[in-house]
């Protein structure tokens, strides 16, 4: 499942995930912060929920099947995402997490500024 808002007879994975708490910046908070300043900077992580990896004993969880050449007479195979899924209920939560987390991990190296910024 590469997209989990994806229904299919009115269902979704989403519908059976948990979202976890709410991590990412409000919109109003990230417009007052481009006031504050004479300039402002804006960044995104390109793939980011393809950069958070899933730890092995979690990725049976995330087991699918596969129809070769898409002949669904044939055997399926089956395959495991090793990183986070797109467009999960939990995507956002967990991304924002693995963010922080790298702050807090890399602190020493990246230095405290940019582990702030991160933060």
């Amino acid at each position: 499942m590469f997209d989990c808002s994806s229904q299919y007879k009115g269902e979704s994975i989403n519908k059976y995930f948990l979202q976890g708490p709410d991590l990412t910046n409000k919109l109003i908070g990230v417009l007052i912060r481009f006031r504050q300043e004479t300039v402002a900077f804006t960044t995104d992580i390109e793939a980011m929920f393809h950069q958070v990896k899933v730890t092995k004993e979690y990725q049976d969880f995330l087991r699918f099947l596969w129809w070769p050449n898409g002949e669904t007479s044939e055997e399926t195979e089956t395959y495991r995402m090793t990183v986070h899924l797109f467009g999960a209920t939990s995507s956002p939560g967990c991304a924002n997490f693995a963010l922080k987390q790298t702050a807090v991990d890399n602190e020493e190296e990246i230095g405290i500024s940019a582990a702030e910024f991160l933060r």
